[in-house]
């Protein structure tokens, strides 16, 4: 037992600038994408009033207590799927930044399901009015930085990193 090599040990190289940019950009998008949550999570009184209006707008013979509970299931489910698909993308750029390049085809077909949701949480989440414009651009910032985030972990310094981490692994 008096044999001093050290143990083999994988190290990962650093990720290229392609990689850490695609980091910084994905997580400030989901930091806005929160910060969005949490302001609609704020009023949310004022949007559960405006949602029982809506549902008796489409269907006026329902009684007090089904608007109130149609208005509830509304709000709070697009606002989970919102922070559901969050807590997704945050796994997934994770996944991707241990070098894992498949993860990058999880996060576009995420990001497509980012832009549905959006698309979704501004007609039953936002208020129509001028007040839902912080909110809306908070979402589309989200969204934008997301893709660029998106498009920077596919280029071709990133594309390489993540061949020789794939090759690495295969080794060992």
């Amino acid at each position: 037992m008096s044999d001093s090599t050290p143990a083999p040990v994988r190290r990962l190289d650093p990720p290229p600038t392609a990689v850490r940019v695609a980091k910084r950009l994905w997580v400030t998008s989901l930091v806005l994408g929160l910060i969005a949550g949490f302001f609609i999570f704020l009023a949310r009184a004022d949007q559960l009033e405006r949602l029982r209006t809506l549902v008796t707008e489409v269907d006026d013979t329902l009684d007090s207590e089904t608007l109130g509970a149609v208005a509830l299931i509304l709000f709070w489910g697009t606002l989970g799927g919102l922070a559901l698909l969050f807590a997704v993308e945050a796994i997934m750029i994770n996944v991707m930044l241990r070098g894992r390049g498949g993860a990058r085809w999880a996060l576009m077909v995420l990001l497509v399901i980012n832009a549905a949701a959006i698309l979704v949480a501004e007609s039953v989440l936002i208020a129509p009015d001028d007040a839902g414009l912080l909110l809306r651009l908070l979402l589309l910032a989200q969204l934008v930085l997301a893709s660029a985030g998106l498009v920077s972990s596919l280029l071709p310094r990133a594309t390489v990193w993540f061949r020789v981490v794939r090759e690495a692994r295969a080794r060992f």
